[in-house]
């Protein structure tokens, strides 16, 4: 859902974009006067940056993913995608109707999914954590040369004492 509010949020930018009088931006911006009304492609701009980094985050594919393993955690990145809808919607973009719609639900969109990312995220770092902890545990334990207990299939106190007493298992 995610991937596409934030690819809903990339279109609706890119028509801002498409429907945006260059001349008159550059007419505004060598005039002096309306320098907010220059530097207003760069909301979009910057709004289409922080969506692909949203799709990217939520996506699946390892290459992609792996620079920004801060987006991991599911409490980040529900934040980040908050933050991401928080900032396209303060955006005062002017467009025509339809761009607007589309905007306004993508914005609703992903920060519906990030408040529910990051309350699941919230709501499961305890199981996250005992999960870490017991896999480092694990893997200390592993290069010490050690099983942990768990992992001592068929063996008990019983037949290690028997073979210390001499006693043959045949017996």
């Amino acid at each position: 859902m995610a991937i596409l509010a934030g690819l809903a949020l990339i279109a609706s930018n890119v028509m801002v974009l498409a429907k945006t009088d260059w001349a008159a931006l550059r007419k505004d911006a060598g005039d002096g006067g309306r320098m907010c009304h220059a530097l207003s492609p760069l909301f979009p701009l910057s709004n289409i940056l922080l969506a692909l980094l949203v799709v990217i985050g939520d996506s699946s594919i390892k290459r992609l993913t792996g620079p920004f393993g801060f987006l991991k955690p599911w409490a980040v990145r529900g934040l980040y995608q908050i933050f991401v809808a928080l900032h396209a919607e303060s955006a005062c973009i002017e467009a025509d109707a339809q761009t607007q719609v589309v905007h306004f639900v993508a914005v609703v969109a992903l920060a519906a999914v990030g408040g529910l990312y990051f309350i699941s995220g919230l709501l499961c770092l305890k199981r996250v954590k005992q999960a870490i902890d017991a896999r480092q545990g694990r893997q200390v334990q592993r290069q010490q040369g050690r099983e942990p207990p768990w992992m001592n299939k068929g063996r008990t106190h019983q037949g290690k004492a028997r073979g210390a007493r001499g006693e043959h298992a045949l017996h």
